[in-house]
């Protein structure tokens, strides 16, 4: 059994989000309400008090939880802090693997795995581009050998 986790880099980029919805909030706050009322204060303060909660209790939580699960039979993914997900997929019943690369994970060095299957598919976001080849070598379906008869 093989148990790895999500690499450093998403953590800087759930907490960059963050910042951005934040900062968002609060200039629609200083745009939309009436300067220096109780209203105004507190709306900031609310605001700054869900960032600080946010960015240094729940996302380095949700990073420390998140992981995948490799054994012979099954790939799992588990993530969550309040609410835990799990989700397994039998490593026989993928049918093809995809990897997904956009500008964050370019920048990040990460890499997004899609394992596809019959019923569904499960994603895995956020690997090192080192560990999405071997966990590709291991998950990816293999062609059966064709046996000749003489």
């Amino acid at each position: 059994m093989t148990k790895k986790g999500l690499s450093r880099s998403a953590l800087g980029v759930w907490e960059g989000i963050a910042g951005l919805v934040a900062a968002l909030l609060a200039g629609g706050v200083l745009w939309l309400l009436q300067p220096r009322t109780w209203l105004w204060y507190g709306s900031l303060w609310l605001i700054g008090l869900v960032f600080v909660l946010t960015a240094f209790l729940y996302l380095p939580l949700l990073y420390i939880s998140c992981c995948y699960v490799l054994t012979e039979e099954y790939v799992e993914f588990q993530c969550g802090v309040i609410f835990f997900h799990r989700r397994r997929m039998l490593r026989s019943s993928v049918m093809y693997v995809t990897v997904m690369k956009d500008p964050v994970s370019v920048l990040t060095r990460t890499r997004t795995v899609v394992l596809h299957a019959m019923g569904g598919r499960l994603v895995i976001p956020f690997l090192p581009v080192r560990e999405v080849s071997a966990l590709l070598r291991a998950v990816s379906p293999r062609k059966p050998r064709e046996e000749r008869h003489v």
